[in-house]
């Protein structure tokens, strides 16, 4: 399984309609360098952080210009994990540039 498909597990684990499914917390077995548990959490705590900070505008463009990003209190569940994963393949991308 690949880092994005492991992070995906963890988010449906969590975020499940089933309160036994979410008090069980089944561990997901990844490496010994790489938790997906803390890859999760650290991404989601990144969401909320650029949520209250707020979007840069990157380049020259004005303010306004380009689609609008999604808001981690405005977003549906489909569309929260769809960020998580988002980001963490931004922050591991992130890690390895040099």
């Amino acid at each position: 399984m690949c880092m994005q498909e492991k992070v995906t597990l963890v988010f449906k684990l969590r975020d499940s309609s089933d309160p036994f499914v979410q008090k069980a917390k089944a561990p997901v077995r990844t490496g010994r360098k790489w938790s997906a548990e803390q890859a999760v959490d650290q991404a989601i705590s990144q969401l909320k952080h650029q949520e209250i900070v707020g979007w840069l505008q990157p380049g020259r463009s004005g303010l306004g210009w380009g689609p609008a990003p999604k808001l981690w209190s405005k977003a549906s569940k489909k569309e929260r994990k769809e960020l998580v994963v988002s980001e963490v393949t931004r922050m591991e991308d992130e890690m390895y540039k040099i």
